[in-house]
């Protein structure tokens, strides 16, 4: 049997590789070092912060459902883990369920207001409730331009003792040293080149987030002056540069990634999705099919080489890839609303109803999902299920006005054309130029006689689209059989 030392220190070791691996992409072996460590982590107290790395190596791959599992566990051994909880919200953001997502982020603010990574949690607390706009202004608010001095003389300058010094980055992006006890003098110069890629490395990933891609490049391009070998630095390039549509600078980014580490499943992930913004679907897969030798549980290139073996026309590929997906993480949203959308381009709408039910599930507050599965019904024949699936839609999002619409053409088919009325006008006080919904609603009181008004709407629908040939004919034989 081991003694305590021993198993200290191969539980040391085999951290200490999980950490390589992951830097390095490589998240399955980096999950099976930290698993392997956590076997005998019984002799590590206060383990949370282990358990919270092997829940993000998981989150990289696209495996949310796994990655909560460690984020939970780490927050039960201490539930003042911020980075657990913010960890946690975004996983559970990925997944759809929104409302998890803003419980876990508001926690990392209720902890600490002032932590750096705290900042997200009410900025994406309103991105899940889809206040883009302002969230967007509100995060501007907080990042004001600073630098930290180029030959760090703050640190240099300080005086030798026994403490050790470190970055604290603040919401407004200002910083101080902040001394801790350890029998260490100063502040190395490789922990201070550390501090600051890992500076550079959120302000440029912010800046990406708040579509400032100047600003973004800028700044990672100073991670890659201080480390030209880091791969995040070269793969969030690649990302900004596929963001703004400059695609062959992503790719040549991607392909330096590629040259530092060919092992890297997120950079061939993200070559693929650039790939297939060139409708260059084979190539693409290519570029999933490395991703996913690498990390044959990367969930999100599975995902993604479906859509491009869909977009191929190879549907049985693309059904099998998205199964793959959806093994791998049973609760992928993203996964189980592609495979429905698949299988309603192939008329196969029960399936199509299989598949909203899973999505609705996991989040049962996702009003495309209910959407998807009433007009799945619709097609089905099966209206009136299909009505009580569009009040659900428009339960939780009462401005969609594709639910409204398509809910008054279920009621028309149903026979009940003072509801499919009462539906239209409701989607026109969202949409009033929606010349398709002028046209419906023309139609259905031409069923029941109302020539006037069928006239009137059907005018209006084609004043807004003069090429809504429905509306045109329908008016001319309207006006034809009552003799205008």
């Amino acid at each position: 049997m081991k003694d305590k030392d021993s198993n200290f220190e191969e539980f040391i070791d085999l951290f200490k590789k999980g950490i390589a691996f992951f830097k390095t992409g490589k998240y399955q072996k980096s999950i099976e070092c930290y698993e392997k460590a956590l076997k005998i982590g019984s002799v590590i107290p206060n383990n949370n912060k282990f358990l919270n790395n092997l829940g993000v190596a998981f989150y990289r791959l696209g495996n949310n459902s796994r990655a909560i599992e460690y984020f939970k566990k780490a927050v039960e051994i201490d539930p003042k883990d911020v980075y657990a909880w913010s960890n946690m919200g975004f996983a559970y953001g990925y997944l759809g369920n929104n409302e998890k997502a803003a419980e876990c982020l508001q926690k990392t603010v209720d902890i600490d207001p002032n932590l750096f990574y705290a900042d997200a949690g009410p900025a994406l607390k309103g991105l899940f409730y889809e206040n883009l706009d302002d969230i967007f202004e509100w995060k501007k608010s907080l990042y004001k331009e600073i630098d930290i001095p180029k030959d760090h003389s703050e640190f240099k300058k300080r005086p030798p003792n026994n403490k050790k010094d470190f970055i604290m980055l603040y919401p407004d992006k200002s910083y101080k040293v902040i001394e801790v006890d350890k029998d260490q003098k100063s502040m190395s110069e490789q922990e201070i080149k550390k501090e600051s890629v890992l500076y550079w490395m959120d302000k440029g990933i912010e800046y990406g987030k708040l579509g400032n891609h100047d600003k973004a490049i800028l700044n990672l391009e100073k991670v890659i002056k201080i480390d030209p070998k880091n791969i995040d630095a070269w793969i969030n390039i690649g990302n900004v540069y596929y963001t703004t549509g400059e695609h062959q600078k992503a790719l040549k980014s991607l392909e330096t990634a590629l040259e530092i580490s060919p092992q890297s499943s997120v950079a061939w992930n993200t070559m693929g999705a650039i790939y297939g913004s060139l409708e260059n679907y084979n190539k693409a897969i290519e570029c999933y099919e490395n991703a996913v030798k690498h990390e044959p549980n990367f969930s999100h290139a599975w995902n993604n080489m479906a859509v491009a073996y869909r977009n191929l026309g190879k549907f049985e590929k693309a059904i099998e890839s998205y199964r793959k997906a959806i093994e791998i993480d049973p609760k992928y949203v993203e996964a189980w609303n592609n495979l429905g959308i698949l299988y309603g381009k192939l008329y196969n709408f029960q399936k199509v109803a299989e598949c909203c039910e899973n999505v609705i599930k996991i989040s049962p507050q996702n009003f495309k999902a209910w959407y998807m599965l009433a007009n799945a019904h619709k097609s089905l024949g099966n209206l009136y299920k299909a009505i009580e699936y569009f009040r659900k839609t428009v339960e939780i999002n009462s401005n969609y006005t594709d639910a409204w619409s398509d809910m008054g053409v279920t009621y028309e088919f149903s026979g009940n054309h003072q509801k499919a009325i009462e539906c239209y006008k409701k989607a026109l006080q969202i949409d009033p130029k929606d010349s398709v919904i002028w046209y419906n609603l023309g139609a259905t009181y031409g069923n029941i006689g109302d020539f006037k008004k069928a006239i009137e709407c059907l005018e209006k629908s084609v004043e807004l689209d003069p090429r809504n040939y429905h509306a045109r004919n329908a008016l001319l034989d309207l006006k034809r059989e009552i003799r205008w």
